[in-house]
């Protein structure tokens, strides 16, 4: 754990990590009834509900007490950056772009910070959120090697809508903002 990281600062990092899942749950379960092809439809659709699950395990870890934030207050965005993300990400009408912006963009982003907070628990107090974090982590990790495998290998630096979405998330200071 960061020194100085109680309950009320795990509660808004998951919170805000739920967020994420959510939003993407929702952007991508919606762009996958517009695919172009039953390939994309179906990786779309799995990556959507890959989300809503990793936002279920996320949720299990919020508090739940009188006098402590529900569920819904600690499930907030991490700034306008991330819902920028989103937006640009669910208005991408190319499959394969999409696709590659989540496989080698969003993906890799999610996991570094996912991690980023896991080596940040306390062995005391957080060994149910580090459980949680090793779920979605593995769980996202799976996800987006399937989705890699369907885009291939290009290198070269992230284009369009991958490159829009990558300075984005920077500029928030990651998928859930500050993980410090």
């Amino acid at each position: 754990m960061i020194a100085g990281r109680g309950l009320f600062a795990t509660a808004d990092l998951v919170g805000r990590e739920r967020y994420s899942e959510l939003a993407l749950f929702k952007a991508l379960g919606r762009r996958s009834l517009e695919a172009s092809s039953p390939p994309a439809a179906v990786a779309l659709s799995a990556a959507a509900r890959g989300h809503a699950w990793r936002a279920k395990v996320l949720e299990e870890q919020l508090p739940v007490s009188l006098g402590l934030p529900g569920v819904d207050d600690a499930t907030r965005s991490p700034g306008a950056g991330l819902d920028d993300a989103v937006d640009a990400l669910g208005a991408e009408r190319d499959d394969t772009t999409l696709i590659a912006a989540l496989a080698k963009v969003v993906y890799p982003a999610m996991l570094g910070s996912y991690r980023a907070h896991l080596v940040s628990c306390s062995e005391v107090s957080d060994p149910p959120v580090a459980l949680a974090l090793r779920r979605v982590i593995a769980d996202l990790e799976f996800q987006a090697d399937d989705l890699y495998v369907l885009v291939g290998d290009d290198e070269g630096p992230p284009r369009g809508v991958a490159a829009a979405v990558a300075r984005l998330l920077e500029a928030a200071g990651g998928p859930f903002g500050s993980i410090g």
